[in-house]
């Protein structure tokens, strides 16, 4: 594998994700649509042409790339109330992509400026023409309108008469679900909590504001603090969503302390104003009225277990993973000695340094089964193991521990080794002269599989499930890769694989997981 195929595959499957994600969502009329699908058209027609890949790699980059990462920066601003910034990239990104969507920002983000400086005739001014956008922003941005206005009436009065699509926002029901609370209607609130029960059952950053505002406004103080010390929101929203959810259950007292001492706290303007709001008209306290279906729906929102920490991966790679930086020592010293004894690309030298040839295997040469797990054919080979063990290994690490997780390492690189030194005796196919950790890295990946697999079906976790289902999507994807590509040992990536696989799922039985507890 070459920096070419790497680079290439990636276009490829990122142009079909998005041709594929514009087209079921909005059809023809996406500009997304037509710039991915272009772009495949160009991958088709160059395959065997570097002059026309050269072009779709700087188109990609310029109209897929760039403003994707932009727009997720944008997205980040947007949650943190940097509306003046998010503003000021999107007057840019739009150039790259002058998408409908991607045109309203500039304006609904000045909008938004504008209302929370009081300037509400300007806000309306900005948000004209822009009544029946579902853009998520523009959502936000006139709710928002209504909200300083105090006008919650009108507020639902325009949410219903929105296309029928609305209900697939969740801007949509996060606005939806204040203005029948803020209205009083109670009955309606429930019914509506009734519908979008599917959605809270999600997990994504999105959904979880969602559920913050259902259990706020529904009154379920103890549940929503549980799920606040899982969400990006200042101290000083926290608070007021708390004070909120106090409100609504019916210790109405204790909420007009909370926002009192929050008022005199906060330095945020906008919040200063919504809680002077929340003073002069209080929430009738819905938490007594609502249905028994509505009472286990919003139960039902409640955090998962401690336990399920365990299969979080973004909180367990943050954590400082000893022996993963150890290994990756360990192959870039190898790697330095294959440049200095005449090259990492040459044959005679990986051979020389312990790469596995099966006859040598055979003849009594055990020593390269390990050796060649730390020798790599050029920077490229070396930087993808690394990255795959750097992205994974800290991970497994954490959830078995050191001496376990390098049980699992080696065992999978020896497993992988063994099965591409022994295959060729058993079945008719010609012996393979190989190096590298691949083996030994989609061990990480079989390891991961066990793990999740027994979270999902052992301990019964949602999110273990939802873990196990993207490392499948990691291993079809790697295929697809082996399948596809030169110069794979497809022999060592399965055995390494399932290598891992078995061994991690038979530590789980024997010994348990390390850190947090599995009950």
């Amino acid at each position: 594998m070459d920096i070419a195929d790497i680079l290439l595959w990636l276009i490829v499957f990122s142009c079909g994700l998005i041709f594929w994600q514009s087209l079921r969502v909005s059809g023809v009329k996406s500009l997304w649509f037509w710039v991915s699908g272009g772009l495949l058209i160009l991958l088709g027609l160059g395959w065997n042409d570097p002059t026309l890949l050269g072009i779709a790699l700087l188109l990609w980059a310029v109209f897929l790339l760039a403003p994707l990462l932009g727009f997720a920066q944008v997205q980040r601003w947007i949650r943190q109330g940097d509306y003046l910034r998010a503003r000021r990239w999107m007057q840019g990104l739009r150039l790259l992509h002058p998408s409908d969507s991607w045109l309203q920002y500039p304006r609904i983000c000045s909008a938004i400026l504008f209302a929370q400086g009081g300037q509400v005739q300007l806000a309306h001014q900005q948000l004209k023409g822009l009544e029946r956008s579902l853009n998520p922003l523009a959502l936000e941005a006139h709710a928002l309108v209504f909200a300083l206005e105090g006008h919650w009436q009108n507020c639902l009065q325009w949410l219903d008469q929105l296309p029928a699509a609305k209900h697939k926002s969740l801007t949509f029901s996060i606005s939806y679900c204040r203005a029948l609370v803020e209205t009083g209607q109670c009955d309606q609130f429930s019914a509506y909590v009734e519908q979008i029960a599917p959605l809270l059952r999600q997990n994504s950053r999105e959904v979880h504001l969602l559920k913050v505002v259902v259990l706020a406004l529904g009154g379920q103080y103890r549940s929503l603090g549980q799920i606040l010390q899982r969400t990006p929101l200042t101290s000083d929203v926290q608070r007021y969503w708390l004070a909120t959810a106090a409100m609504t259950g019916g210790q109405t007292q204790l909420a007009l302390q909370q926002f009192q001492i929050l008022l005199q706290q906060t330095q945020d303007p906008f919040l200063h104003q919504s809680i002077q709001a929340r003073i002069a008209q209080p929430l009738p306290a819905i938490a007594p009225y609502l249905s028994a279906q509505t009472r286990q729906i919003l139960h039902r929102i409640a955090p998962e277990p401690p336990q399920s920490q365990r299969y979080d991966f973004g909180q367990r790679t943050r954590e400082f993973a000893g022996m993963t930086w150890l290994l990756i020592g360990a192959n870039l010293a190898m790697f330095t000695l294959e440049v200095q004894q005449g090259g990492s690309q040459d044959s005679a030298t990986l051979y020389q340094l312990g790469g596995l040839w099966p006859p040598a295997v055979w003849a009594g040469e055990y020593w390269r089964l390990v050796a060649a797990n730390f020798l790599h054919s050029g920077p490229v080979h070396l930087g993808m193991n690394m990255l795959g063990l750097l992205v994974l290994g800290p991970f497994v690490e954490k959830s078995l521990g050191v001496i376990r997780y390098s049980l699992v390492y080696a065992g999978s690189g020896l497993g992988a080794a063994l099965c591409i030194a022994y295959l060729p005796k058993f079945i008719a196919v010609e012996p393979e002269f190989t190096v590298g950790a691949s083996g030994a890295v989609m061990g990480l990946v079989g390891a991961i599989a066990a793990i999740t697999l027994w979270g999902w079906l052992v301990e019964r976790l949602s999110l273990a499930g939802r873990r196990f289902r993207t490392v499948l999507l990691m291993i079809g994807i790697q295929l697809a890769f082996d399948l596809s590509l030169e110069n794979i040992s497809i022999t060592g990536h399965l055995s390494g694989l399932a290598s891992g696989f078995l061994l991690t799922l038979s530590i789980i039985l024997v010994f348990g997981f390390r850190g947090v507890s599995s009950g």
